[in-house]
């Protein structure tokens, strides 16, 4: 799974960021999707404060593991301009 959040206004701050992310996980969920203050959104996106993502893995799953790879870029926006 892949994704960013954009910060803003954090604190009263003017300045924005985006953070992007990635992580591998064993076993796969069955299921995984964000949520917002609006309820779960499902697969692809969600906007706004108190947004999130969610992993839902079988039944009797006792041990995970998570692999997690955050970079930080302010400006330009891409993963791939900032590693220039």
């Amino acid at each position: 799974m892949t994704g960013s959040v954009k910060s803003a206004g954090f604190c009263g701050m003017e300045d924005s960021h985006r953070i992007y992310f990635s992580f591998q996980r064993t076993p796969a969920p069955e299921k995984q999707g964000t949520f917002s203050e609006a309820g779960f959104a499902g697969p692809g996106s969600a906007e706004g404060q108190r947004t999130g993502g969610y992993l839902i893995f079988p039944a009797g799953t006792r041990k995970v593991h998570l692999k997690v790879g955050i970079f930080l870029c302010q400006r330009p926006q891409t993963p791939r301009e900032c590693g220039k």
